[in-house]
């Protein structure tokens, strides 16, 4: 099946390289039944790619389907139905083994206080302190051993310029072709020498 935008709506950026990324990891898990989770799914091809790697993994997925302010998505979800999309691509090809929790993540996080995954996975807000309390919040949630890994770092921040890491309230820095708020968060939240950065602009680390 084509991965497109007519297929996807907006992708939100997840792109052929992190999908197949999304599916190695998943497929590397070696517990059976993993219980997996994303912080943002938006129209669904990161769910997908993670439902369909591993169907004996439940999927646990989180998202409000509003868009960040200052990105693409925001004015997309104004004109959009983002949910109905998610849950069409989901139909599309029968999966069944994915829970939705229509909501933030805090309010997720909250709500899952006795549960702990195999997989952590965080593709929500890029801005700084929203990729960072998504850390926080979550990384006690991971398994001894499991992974928590998520989208758009391109690279550490010791590696970017003074004034980028200044710029981390934004999503994007277009001239730059950098997330520096994914970028500074991951970077200060784990060792350098623990992250393992993946081609597809995927970061993880085991715990």
């Amino acid at each position: 099946m084509a991965n497109n935008d007519n297929v996807w709506g907006m992708n939100g950026g997840v792109n052929n390289r992190c999908e197949m990324q999304l599916r190695s990891i998943a497929k590397g898990i070696k517990s059976q039944n993993p219980l997996i989770l994303e912080i943002g799914c938006w129209t669904g091809r990161s769910t997908v790619a993670l439902a369909t790697a591993r169907k004996d993994a439940r999927i646990v997925s989180v998202d409000w389907f509003k868009g960040s302010p200052g990105t693409a998505q925001k004015p997309y979800a104004s004109s959009h139905d983002v949910f109905n999309i998610w849950r069409g691509n989901l139909r599309k090809r029968n999966i069944t083994n994915v829970c939705l929790m229509y909501m933030s993540s805090f309010d997720a996080c909250s709500l899952m206080k006795n549960h702990m995954f195999d997989m952590i996975f965080i593709d929500g807000d890029h801005r700084y302190s929203h990729v960072k309390s998504d850390i926080v919040m979550w990384k006690s949630r991971v398994k001894k051993g499991g992974i928590i890994c998520g989208h758009d770092y391109e690279k550490h921040s010791t590696e970017c310029p003074e004034w980028m890491m200044k710029e981390t309230d934004r999503d994007f820095l277009p001239s730059e072709s950098l997330h520096p708020g994914v970028i500074r968060a991951v970077s200060e939240l784990f060792p350098k020498d623990d992250i393992i950065q993946i081609p597809g602009k995927v970061w993880l680390v085991t715990l």
